[in-house]
């Protein structure tokens, strides 16, 4: 299912990008709520983590919903690349070991994924990040010099 599920997820990508102006004035509480009512009659009915709409129709309303809802407040991490590099491995193999309960796969995959997101926060981009501001490359101001008219 994953190979199927690229087309919708890049459609719907394409399609949240090419139309964000008329997207962003939609409710997010609207948005927000009929995602929680898509998951929850994915809950409630049992049906499969790999259900055929969840990838274009979660996606569309969770980027929406990134679109739209307020601010949230500074944290200290930022885990928004972790979670987007590592969301597609650990719900995958989440969905293959609970094949049957939507439910179960997102209770064990969300955890999983924030710890490991938080991780590699602390161990691998913080890090990364401090290094690239301290590194200051005096060859490369000079050639910025070179082309400046």
């Amino acid at each position: 299912w994953r190979i199927t599920n690229l087309v919708p997820a890049l459609f719907t990508g394409n399609l949240v990008f090419l139309y964000k102006e008329q997207l962003s004035k939609l409710p997010w509480m609207l948005l927000a709520f009929v995602l929680i009512c898509v998951t929850a009659i994915n809950i409630y009915h049992h049906l499969p983590p790999q259900a055929w709409y969840m990838v274009p129709l979660g996606g569309f309303l969770a980027l929406n919903l990134c679109l739209n809802a307020p601010s949230l407040p500074k944290m200290p991490f930022d885990i928004s690349y972790g979670i987007y590099v590592f969301h597609d491995p650990i719900f995958y193999t989440t969905s293959k070991i609970f094949t049957s309960s939507f439910a179960e796969m997102f209770m064990v995959g969300a955890p999983i994924l924030i710890a490991l997101s938080l991780l590699s926060w602390f161990a691998v981009e913080k890090p990364a990040l401090s290094i690239k501001k301290r590194t200051n490359k005096p060859e490369l101001q000079h050639v910025k010099s070179i082309h400046q008219p």
